[in-house]
């Protein structure tokens, strides 16, 4: 068997990645709740999550990210934390997955096995292109609560924006399952979804 070169690594790893990236909402539903729903995401074949709970202090985010990625090790799930690299160490999680001004302050990847990034635009996704970062996030794509004062990329630019990138891209914002093939048609290689991933 001929040896693997450093070159084909990101091939291997994008085709390793789901189609499908449930982010948590917690804040929302309750930390009992979003554990429960997780189980259930996992047990119908998500295999990729990020634990995100942005309003929390960070003993809080570190309890229940514990409780997440021991949930997510039963089924073969992968999970990343938001923003802190060393809480994903410390955790033992599978990556991390940065804020798009953390991406830009960013020198280098950070060491973990997978870092992922969310991107709005062309400057954000070249930044992730040259830390070799494994792959992003791009939207809004339409309107969300969550990025209310964001203006929505809409297919259209999304599709332009994703188009010959060399990294996997999951579209994001206002999203459910039904907009899987139409994010393929435009360049994604799946879809993030902060709610639809979770539902019953």
């Amino acid at each position: 068997m001929s040896p693997l070169l450093p070159a084909n690594g990101p091939i291997l790893v994008a085709l390793e990645l789901p189609d499908i990236y449930g982010i948590s909402n917690a804040e929302f539903f309750g930390e009992h709740e979003m554990l429960r729903r997780m189980e259930r995401a996992f047990i119908r074949g998500l295999r990729l999550a990020q634990v995100r709970e942005k309003n929390w202090p960070q003993e809080r985010v570190a309890k229940f990210a514990g409780e997440a990625i021991r949930l997510a090790r039963q089924f073969g799930a992968k999970v990343l934390i938001n923003s802190t690299e060393q809480l994903a160490f410390e955790l033992g999680a599978d990556g991390v997955h940065l804020t798009a001004s953390q991406l830009m302050a960013a020198t280098q990847k950070p060491n973990v096995p997978l870092c992922a990034a969310s991107c709005h635009n062309q400057e954000e996704l070249r930044k992730a292109e040259l830390l070799g970062l494994d792959f992003v996030v791009l939207g809004p794509i339409l309107p969300t609560p969550t990025h209310a004062e964001s203006e929505p990329l809409g297919w259209d630019r999304f599709a332009k924006l994703a188009e010959d990138r060399p990294l996997p891209i999951f579209g994001l914002g206002g999203l459910a399952p039904e907009h899987q093939s139409l994010a393929r048609q435009c360049g994604a290689h799946g879809i993030a979804m902060l709610r639809h991933a979770w539902l019953d």
